[in-house]
Parts: C-alpha cells; sequence; structure tokens
C-alpha cells in the first residue's frame, strides 16, 4: 500500500559529487510494479535524506542523476585600513582551504549554493571569521582584516591660536615618553583597538589628560590650553570707538584708543567694569579660556546730554576767528568737516579731542555748514562768519 511507502526514509544514504550526486538504489517493503517519486534534501553535513512522497502505475529502479545549482565566487582580501591587498592568506571554506594570491584574491567555480563558514587567516592581522556566508550566485565577497597593531598620531595645538605646541612632553600609557616636533605631531604604535592614555605637559600650558581606542592608523588632535591669554575690550558709543577707562580684576587700565588688551592667568573668571565721564557704567564677567575680545557699546546718560544741541556743541556761533567743537567724549577716527551752501568741502580736520578748536579766520563771510563725518551722533549744524 501507498501508506506504507509515503514518508518513509530511506537508510545509510550518502550522495557525493561536485555537481551531480548519483542516487543509489533505495529498498521499499512495497514490491509491486510502479514508479517511486521521491524528494532529496541536502543537509549541511554532506549527508543527504531521502522522502517517498508518492507511488506511480510504472516500476523502475534503475540510478539516475540530480544536478545541482553552482555558483563561481571571488574571494578579495584587503587591508581593512589602507584598502590595499593582503596576500598569501590562508582562506578556509567549510573545510577547504585556499591561499590569496599577490592581489589577495581567491577564485573558485561550481561551488553548490549553500550557507558556509568561512575563516581568513593572516600574520599580523586578527582572524576573520563568519559562519554563516549564504553563497546562491555568482558573486565577490570582500574582507576587510583589522591589523594587530597600528601607528596613530597625536597633533597638539594652542587652544588659542590654532597653531602646533612645539616640544610638548606626550606621555603614554604611563611609560613611553616623547616630544612633539615643530608641527605638533608625534607619532607612536599601538595595538588596534587598545585604549590608550596620554598626558601632554607644556611649561607654557596646563596640563591635559585622556584615553583614546585607535582601531586603526589614525591621527588625534588635542588642544591644550594656555596659562596665560589675553581679553581685548573694544570700546564704542554708536558704532564709533571711544576712550573708557577698564576696571579689570582690581585693576585699571586706560583705553585711550577704545581698546584696552589685558594679559592674565587663563581658566579663571574676572569681573570687569567700563566707566566714562557722560556714559552709563557697564559691567560684566568673563570666563578666560583663550584670548577673548569683548565688544562694549557705551550709552550717554541723559544728563550728558543737557547743554549740547543733540549730543555735539558748537560756539560762539556766530564767530569770526575762532570756533569750538565740543564732544561728550572723545571719538576716534572722526573728523570735522565745513561745507559752503553749494556742497564744496572748504576746511577738514581731525577731532581727536573732547574740545576741538576750528580756525575759520580765513573764510569769507557767509553761512556755513559744520558737519562731523562718519555721522552718528549728530546732525548737521549751520554757523556764520560775520
Amino acid at each position: 500500500g501507498d501508506e506504507k511507502v509515503a514518508g518513509r526514509w530511506a537508510s545509510s544514504v550518502t550522495l557525493t559529487g561536485s555537481q551531480k550526486w548519483r542516487m543509489v538504489k533505495v529498498p521499499f517493503p512495497n514490491p509491486s510494479e510502479g514508479t517511486v517519486t521521491v524528494r532529496i534534501t541536502k543537509q549541511g553535513n554532506g549527508e543527504a535524506y531521502i522522502d517517498n512522497v508518492g507511488l506511480m502505475p510504472f516500476y523502475s529502479d534503475n540510478p539516475f542523476d540530480i544536478t545541482l545549482d553552482t555558483s563561481d565566487i571571488v574571494i578579495k582580501i584587503l587591508d581593512g585600513n589602507s584598502q590595499k591587498a593582503v596576500p598569501n592568506c590562508k582562506i578556509t571554506l567549510n573545510d577547504r582551504e585556499f591561499i590569496s594570491d599577490t592581489n589577495g584574491v581567491v577564485q573558485l567555480s561550481g561551488v553548490i549554493s549553500n550557507q558556509y563558514s568561512l575563516l581568513v587567516e593572516k600574520e599580523g592581522y586578527y582572524d576573520y571569521s563568519n559562519d554563516a556566508v549564504d553563497i546562491y550566485s555568482d558573486s565577490t565577497i570582500i574582507i576587510g582584516l583589522i591589523a594587530e597593531h597600528i601607528t596613530g598620531s597625536i597633533y597638539v595645538m594652542d587652544l588659542s591660536t590654532g597653531q602646533p605646541v612645539y616640544r610638548a612632553k606626550i606621555t603614554f600609557n604611563d611609560s613611553v615618553i616623547t616630544l612633539s616636533s615643530s608641527d605638533g605631531s608625534t607619532d607612536f604604535e599601538s595595538q588596534a583597538g587598545e585604549k590608550v592614555s596620554y598626558k601632554i605637559e607644556h611649561d607654557d600650558y596646563f596640563t591635559e589628560e585622556g584615553m583614546y581606542m585607535f582601531y586603526n592608523d589614525s591621527s588625534l588632535v588635542i588642544a591644550i590650553t594656555p596659562q596665560f591669554a589675553t581679553v581685548t575690550f573694544q570700546i564704542t558709543s554708536d558704532g564709533e570707538m571711544v576712550s573708557a577707562s577698564v576696571h579689570f580684576n582690581g585693576y585699571d587700565y586706560d583705553a585711550r584708543t577704545g581698546i584696552a588688551s589685558i594679559y592674565h592667568p587663563a581658566r579663571q573668571s574676572y569681573d570687569y567694569s567700563i566707566m566714562k565721564d557722560g556714559f552709563d557704567e557697564i559691567a560684566g564677567s568673563v570666563w578666560l579660556e583663550k584670548d577673548t575680545t569683548i565688544t562694549i557699546e557705551l550709552t550717554v546718560t541723559h544728563s550728558a546730554e543737557k547743554g549740547h544741541e543733540g549730543k555735539l556743541s558748537v560756539y560762539p556761533n556766530p564767530s569770526n576767528g575762532r570756533l569750538f567743537v565740543e564732544f561728550p567724549c572723545i571719538f576716534i577716527n572722526r573728523y570735522i568737516k565745513i561745507v559752503n551752501l553749494t556742497g564744496q568741502i572748504i576746511h577738514v580736520q581731525k577731532a581727536d579731542e573732547m574740545i576741538n578748536e576750528v580756525d575759520i579766520s580765513n573764510l569769507d563771510e557767509a553761512v556755513y555748514i559744520l558737519r562731523i563725518v562718519p555721522l552718528g551722533l549728530n546732525r548737521d549744524i549751520m554757523f556764520i562768519k560775520p
């Protein structure tokens, strides 16, 4: 009967061969004539089992050929860092061993479609292992090997300027000591994937310590902080530079040109205040980590505006000899111009004092316009030369 045949397993069946397997004669308990249809399933260990799936009217026990799907594959071995070919690697595909050529390549033809284990070994590199490599079509398998030892570089730079730091003492893993070169760099060797501890010391900088893990040849840039840094105050009013007094860390500094540069120990917080007669005082604090510039905009107080025409006073008016132009403070890069009513410039001089004297004795008797350049705190003012 059919029921006794269906689903019965064949015993002691081993199929061999690279592309074709020849099936052995399989005994069945049903001797009646008929064609037996079977299913053959290959196992990972190279053996197979046969499953009877039906009984047909004609009987035949002749062996027949079975053709399996195969693929052509290329295995290419590269250095994972440089991407250069790695020759003479030992490659194991299941139990078969191969050696890569000078181009790091192994070419295999007629590989039966299946899942394989792959092992790549090369002195100086970590082993590559994969137990589930699917090969079901023509393909190229590229493997990047990781070197057991790598060459790393550390570049030491100034946090403020970004320039390299020369002759910084660098300690690796508490033992290897070297000095940075003129470009701030130093090289070292380490095991790939190993954490490297470093300490960077220099007489003019704060000591920096840390850890870093290098997986391949690479560089690490470390910025170190100078022990002293410069804070620069730029003081303006309505966009123009003005002189003022800077009180910083208990000391007074004169910003006569609107700029004061102060050199102090870094990595500290400092209080400051900006003072000038006729202007509101401005106070603040700064954390001095590196060279820093602070721009201060002063505001004229209401009391300073009294007695002035806007923020500017011109007297006497009329005048036939000398004219005085008074500002509430000293401005940097400000000029006085005298223009006639046709727009022609008659006279130019720099206004570098709070009270500036202008000689108009040589001017013809007429009405003129006094103009300040650049504009910003004022308007044009007419005056008369009688």
